[in-house]
């Protein structure tokens, strides 16, 4: 009491620091009683593993800038708050948090000031986190980037996704039990990015892993940011503004597989599809690729059943061709047959006829020589009578003499007009001989015109059915080659779809060292709340079944 009123009157006398504080601890405790609440900035959080004490820094900054600080601590009887707090609002208690917390003023000469934080006011940070969210999208709408990736066109194939997920989470092996099974298979390649989802890195490391696949060599079809387990605090750290921009600013569609099946994030609202669990992502990507495939299957049937009917059109069309090329050809060498017998018969009509008109001129010149030599020899006949009558009635001698020159005359006439009938008769036939000739000649050269004409005819037909047979013989080939190319592809197809079907046959997983538990009705055991203790359980090898039964039954809470 002494050493309280010297320091009181302010009396210079030598004192510990101890005493001061000791001091100072009677004025606030005296003064500063009972609980307040408070509004304060979370700076720190330390937690104690040993005592299970929680020490928090608290900070303030007041209209001219200044910022004082203050040491909270959350003693072990009540961290209970904490958790609570947590639980009920979904935010982390974290630093950048505002709080309004009710605590107490103590002081001790040992630690100094401290704030005993005994509870939390949760409706006060809710509604701070959601103008924290109502901000965050204000701001994103003014800068027009809300519908960048919504509007970017849903893939409708996957064969290379870039996944970028917290290093060894739960969710991330959920994921990896398909995505491996289609890289097994060629259907689909993922490239992982590991980031951080919590911690006060995890902004900067989940863009950093956007900046670098976007400068990755290769071209994604989508992005999958995934992560799972864990509570609705952790999840509400991802409700940051560069987390959502850089998923709003990137150019490859965003799907989102945050958190449970309830869960939902500020991120899930800018992505171009969400998906409640890394699961329904996985799950969305491995059947649209298996139903792809399957239409494709459907598609490579109709292709082979459409084209073994246009094989069989083809073929059918192509022997009607070639009928109706040979039919064709049949019908024109029957038709130029029939124009050459035609004209050969025209022309040997025409030589006949003129033939039989020579030889009936030469006829009826020989005729009208004939006559005409007769109607000389008559005539002379006549005056030789005219003449013997005029004589008669000379006298004897002269009669005789007449008679005999007459005779000569006669004889000497009867030959000439013999002579000169034959060489007219013997210059007709060489004329008539020369005139068959020439006739013969070009009935020949006519006949031999004709038979070039008709081998130039065949000939050339010949080539243009050889030429068309040719171009049938090319098209079928092709034709054959393209089918063979196309039953190929598909069959390989088929392979690599059967394969696929294969590896999911429960023989095969259990031939590779897995196993199934089942329960007594034969059904599979999926988690411990389908389980009791002593419940009789069978587990299922590639070569038997084991009985077993529960002693302890412990549930594993899956986080990061």
């Amino acid at each position: 009491m002494k050493k309280s009123q010297a320091l009181k009157k302010g009396t210079i006398q030598s004192q510990t620091l101890y005493d001061l504080l000791s001091y100072v601890k009677g004025i606030i405790n005296h003064n500063l009683k009972g609980k307040y609440w408070i509004t304060t900035d979370v700076l720190k959080v330390n937690g104690n593993n040993i005592n299970g004490n929680i020490y928090v820094e608290l900070g303030s900054t007041n209209n001219s800038g200044k910022q004082t600080k203050a040491q909270g601590v959350i003693w072990s009887n009540h961290a209970h708050i904490l958790h609570s707090f947590e639980q009920e609002t979904g935010i982390r208690f974290e630093p950048n948090l505002n709080v309004m917390i009710l605590v107490e003023v103590k002081f001790t000469p040992e630690y100094g000031l401290k704030l005993n934080i005994v509870n939390i006011n949760k409706s006060y940070s809710v509604g701070a986190f959601e103008l924290k969210l109502r901000r965050i999208r204000l701001h994103i709408h003014d800068l027009g980037e809300n519908e960048f990736n919504r509007n970017l066109k849903v893939p409708l194939e996957f064969t290379r996704v870039a996944v970028i997920s917290p290093e060894n989470a739960a969710g991330l092996g959920d994921f990896k039990t398909k995505a491996d099974l289609l890289e097994r298979y060629n259907l689909c390649s993922f490239d992982y990015f590991a980031a951080r989802f919590q911690g006060p890195h995890r902004v900067n490391s989940i863009v950093t892993a956007f900046a670098d696949l976007i400068q990755n060599e290769h071209e994604y079809d989508a992005v999958c940011v995934i992560r799972g387990g864990g509570d609705k605090a952790s999840l509400n750290e991802l409700s940051e503004s560069k987390l959502a921009r850089a998923i709003c600013r990137c150019r490859i569609p965003v799907f989102t597989g945050i958190g449970h099946d309830n869960d939902s994030v500020l991120l899930d609202e800018y992505s171009n599809s969400s998906f409640s669990t890394p699961s329904m992502v996985i799950n969305h990507i491995y059947h649209l690729i298996i139903n792809n495939a399957v239409q494709a299957r459907k598609h490579f049937q109709s292709l082979k059943n459409h084209t073994i009917h246009q094989c069989r059109n083809q073929r059918l069309e192509h022997i009607q061709n070639l009928k109706l090329i040979k039919n064709g050809r049949n019908s024109v060498l029957s038709k130029w047959r029939h124009d050459l017998d035609k004209e050969y018969n025209v022309m040997l009509f025409n030589s006949r006829h003129q033939l039989d008109q020579i030889q009936n001129t030469l006829n009826n010149t020989y005729s009208n020589f004939i006559q005409k030599v007769k109607l000389d020899v008559n005539s002379q006949r006549f005056s030789i009578t005219q003449e013997k009558t005029t004589v008669s009635t000379k006298s004897w001698q002269c009669v005789r003499e007449s008679n005999s020159l007459i005779n000569n005359y006669k004889s000497h006439l009867i030959v000439g007009g013999f002579n000169s009938a034959q060489l007219s008769k013997q210059k007709l036939k060489h004329q008539l001989s020369q005139t068959q000739y020439y006739a013969n000649k070009q009935l020949l050269e006519q006949k031999n015109i004709l038979e070039q004409t008709w081998k130039d005819i065949k000939q050339q037909v010949v080539v243009d059915v050889k030429q068309a047979q040719q171009g049938i013989t090319y098209t079928l080939l092709n034709l054959t080659r393209y089918v063979g190319i196309l039953i190929h592809h598909h069959k390989s197809d088929l392979i690599a779809q059967n394969n696929l079907i294969e590896a999911y046959n429960p023989q095969k997983i259990l031939d590779r060292g897995f196993s199934l538990i089942l329960d007594s009705d034969g059904s599979v055991i999926k988690s411990i709340v389908q389980t009791h203790l002593k419940q009789p359980l069978y587990i299922k090898l590639k070569d038997g079944v084991i009985t077993a039964e529960p002693i302890h039954i412990k549930k594993v809470i899956n986080d990061e």
